[in-house]
């Protein structure tokens, strides 16, 4: 989702050729069509914050464009009210090592300190445009994991021996949603909702042995 928000806010920057090829890539009709779509992935992503229930979830967005390109008032915009993201005019040219700094100042302010995105050297008098987005997720399972139930089994990396790693474990009385493909198995572990009406999850993938054999040969 953080990629496709990422090039929808592109899109209405773009014109010509590039423009085309975002919207076919990102299956909108046109930039009415691109807006309807940006609008709804907002609004599920919007934020909220419910200590009581341990939910918590934050998701911002950012453009930083070269001052020596002008901006667009219509796309500062679109930015702005569509996108909730900071617009900015800054000097990439003269100041590239300041604002690789306030960009990752500013993922850090909104994970939690947890992301720095940018290293050393990055940003240069070259780059044009910086977009960037983070989301920060924190949430309470629905059916806790009993600690003392953890145990150490094996993992499988993709390559290399088995290590053993902490496995948590549950109980045979709760019920989670468990699909099993023909090119992968799908675990669904929901969290608590609290007072927000959307219903958090976490999904875990795991493809079948053939498949990582197969992923992992063309790496």
């Amino acid at each position: 989702m953080l990629i496709i928000v990422a090039l929808s806010i592109l899109a209405f920057g773009s014109r010509g050729r590039t423009l085309e090829q975002l919207l076919d890539f990102l299956e909108a009709k046109d930039m009415d069509d691109l807006k309807a779509k940006a609008s709804l992935m907002m609004s599920a992503a919007a934020p909220v914050e419910n200590t009581k229930e341990g939910l918590i979830l934050s998701s911002l967005n950012g453009v930083w464009i070269d001052q020596r390109f002008a901006m667009r008032p219509s796309f500062k915009e679109i930015a702005e009210t569509v996108f909730k993201a900071e617009a900015n005019s800054v000097d990439f040219l003269s100041k590239a090592e300041i604002v690789r700094n306030e960009v990752n100042l500013w993922v850090k302010n909104a994970t939690k300190g947890l992301i720095k995105v940018l290293s050393p050297g990055a940003v240069s008098g070259a780059t044009i445009i910086i977009l960037a987005n983070a989301l920060y997720f924190k949430g309470a399972w629905l059916y806790p994991f009993n600690a003392k139930r953890t145990q150490p089994k094996k993992f499988y990396p993709l390559v290399g021996e088995p290590i053993k790693v902490p496995f948590m474990t549950g109980t045979t009385d709760v019920k989670h949603f468990f699909g099993s493909f023909e090119e992968f198995k799908v675990l669904k572990i929901p969290y608590k909702e609290g007072q927000d009406n959307r219903r958090f999850s976490m999904y875990v993938f795991l493809p079948e042995e053939e498949n990582v054999t197969r992923c992992n040969s063309k790496v």
